[in-house]
């Protein structure tokens, strides 16, 4: 008996070929749009710069006249630096009783961030981050924990610093309307975030229960089924990791976190330093605080480039330091403390992969 092709068989197999294809044409229109977005910011780095380092001729004259024993002191400081943020990780990680080496979390953050640098900035940084946690040893608790957390606590440090810049400026009347607003926005989103924090720690059945409603109802919007008793679950772990932090788990976090901005103020120190510029303390740490937190700010924007360079030459510039030298000092800070640790963190994927692929391989 003869076999004739079913037409519906065939139509439906065009039709999913078609949704490959279109799925296909999506990635590559975002990949491409990741790229032109980078592209974009390092030129508008590049257009801002450019005006501000007035004779290259001088400019080389301070690169070629930086003391080496300064710029060794700096990279010095960054290793410690990025020391902090591995201790942060490591005991964000051990909230939940697994533990993760400082020196594998130092090697994950510094990947991770190359990672946000070429796709998604800090969402493709914190899912890397949860991936690599993972396959280090963590379960999904402890991987949420260390991939959520850490940028919580160097935020709180940041606005700390920031607040003792900002009241040095505002003395000095060097700061204008718009960064005054951006930053009293921040503090107010932060202490409404303390607030919430405060209250649903207080009243965690009520909270509980407004969270499983509002959940379900999205869940039912979608019409997907809810699944109230993981979640449940889920609440309960994240109460119970609040109040560990409450009786004292927040201070291995916050030390590290603390030594991580710490040391990257002395990283820049040392490169004013290296140029031959006298910085004082605060004139320092005023120029460092805002830059940053407005930096991370444009959490899409992968390690706030073209966002921290500017603001802190435009607040140095403001402090009494020429353009030039401060152009060089922020640019040869940056190149210490972010483009050369991604460079690294590009080189050490293949390491973080292979461990990521073993660990898949064993859980399936």
């Amino acid at each position: 008996m003869a076999n004739f092709p079913n037409p519906e068989t065939g139509q439906e197999k065009s039709q999913g070929q078609e949704n490959v294809k279109k799925g296909k044409t999506t990635g590559s229109i975002i990949v491409i749009g990741e790229k032109a977005l980078l592209l974009v910011l390092l030129a508008m780095g590049v257009f801002y710069f450019l005006p501000k380092i007035s004779s290259l001729e001088s400019s080389f004259n301070i690169l070629a006249s930086l003391k080496i024993w300064a710029i060794a002191f700096a990279f010095l400081a960054q290793l410690f630096s990025y020391y902090g943020s591995g201790l942060t990780i490591s005991k964000c990680a051990s909230l939940s009783g697994k533990k993760i080496s400082v020196f594998t979390s130092m090697l994950i953050y510094t990947a991770s961030t190359s990672v946000g640098l070429v796709a998604g900035g800090m969402l493709g940084s914190t899912a890397s981050m949860f991936r690599w946690i993972k396959a280090s040893g963590g379960d999904n608790e402890s991987a949420s924990l260390a991939a959520s957390l850490p940028p919580v606590f160097i935020d709180i440090v940041l606005v700390l610093v920031s607040i003792i810049g900002l009241s040095f400026l505002l003395i000095v009347h060097d700061l204008t309307t718009g960064q005054i607003t951006i930053f009293l926005l921040i503090t107010f989103g932060l202490i409404i975030f303390c607030l919430f924090f405060i209250i649903t720690v207080r009243h965690k059945r009520q909270a509980t229960h407004i969270l499983l409603k509002c959940v379900s109802g999205l869940f039912r919007t979608f019409k997907r089924e809810f699944p109230e008793e993981e979640f449940t679950g889920n609440i309960q772990h994240l109460f119970s990791t609040w109040d560990y932090l409450i009786r004292g788990g927040w201070r291995g976090p916050m030390l590290g976190s603390t030594l991580n901005i710490l040391f990257d103020i002395l990283t820049i120190y040392f490169v004013f330093q290296a140029a031959g510029i006298s910085i004082p303390p605060i004139v320092l740490i005023a120029g460092y605080g805002l830059p940053w937190l407005f930096g991370r700010m444009a959490f899409i924007v992968p390690g706030g480039v073209g966002v921290i360079e500017s603001t802190m030459v435009a607040l140095y510039t403001s402090l009494g330091i020429e353009n030039s030298p401060a152009a060089i000092t922020v640019l040869t800070y940056r190149v210490i403390s972010f483009w050369l640790p991604s460079i690294i963190g590009f080189l050490l994927f293949p390491f973080l992969n292979r461990n990521s692929e073993r660990v898949d391989h064993l859980t399936h």
